[in-house]
C-alpha cells in the first residue's frame, strides 16, 4: 500500500465510523507527521518505517471486520 493509499483510507474510514477513536487518532497523527515531511520523501519514510506494521496490525484487520459487518 502506497502512502497515497494509505491517506485516503483514512479518510474513508473517518466517514463510516469504523474505527476506534484511538486508532483513528494514531492514524490521523501519522498522517500529520509524514505530511510534515518534504513531499518526495512521504513514500520512502512511509515504507521504510510503517507500511508493514500499519497494514498488518490496523488496515487487514478493520477492513476484515467491516467486510464481516457490512459486507463491503
Amino acid at each position: 500500500m502506497k502512502y497515497k493509499e494509505f491517506s485516503a483510507w483514512c479518510t474513508d474510514r473517518a466517514a463510516d465510523g469504523c474505527w476506534a477513536k484511538d486508532i483513528a487518532i494514531y492514524c490521523l497523527r501519522l498522517c500529520g507527521y509524514i505530511d510534515s515531511f518534504a513531499f518526495w520523501k512521504r513514500e520512502k519514510i512511509w515504507r521504510k518505517e510503517y507500511e508493514a506494521k500499519i497494514v498488518n496490525t490496523i488496515i487487514e484487520p478493520l477492513d476484515k471486520m467491516r467486510i464481516e459487518m457490512y459486507g463491503k
